[in-house]
């Protein structure tokens, strides 16, 4: 890669599964697999793991809005715990 962004946003398990391929050396994975839950996990994964010096990828939601499953998928990716209520936006 010739530029490295310090941050990649994505939106969605297809725009994140894409970019995990194309930027880390991991094995890829189904699209399928990234549920609003396991986004939310990977998200949170991702934020302790931060690295100034490399590519930080971070998943976020896309489609929980138009959907109509708002709560539940914001629910499934803040996931439980923590002392105040967790807040996607």
């Amino acid at each position: 890669m010739n530029f490295k962004p310090k941050v990649i946003i994505t939106f969605g398990a297809f725009a994140f599964e894409f970019v995990r391929r194309a930027c880390d050396n991991e094995f890829a994975v189904l699209f399928g697999k990234w549920s609003s839950k396991r986004l939310g996990e990977e998200f949170r994964k991702r934020i302790e793991l931060y690295e100034p010096s490399g590519i930080n990828i971070l998943p976020l939601l896309h489609v929980s809005i138009s959907r109509g499953r708002f709560l539940e998928s914001h629910r499934y990716f803040v996931g439980e715990g923590g002392k105040e209520p967790a807040n996607y936006f």
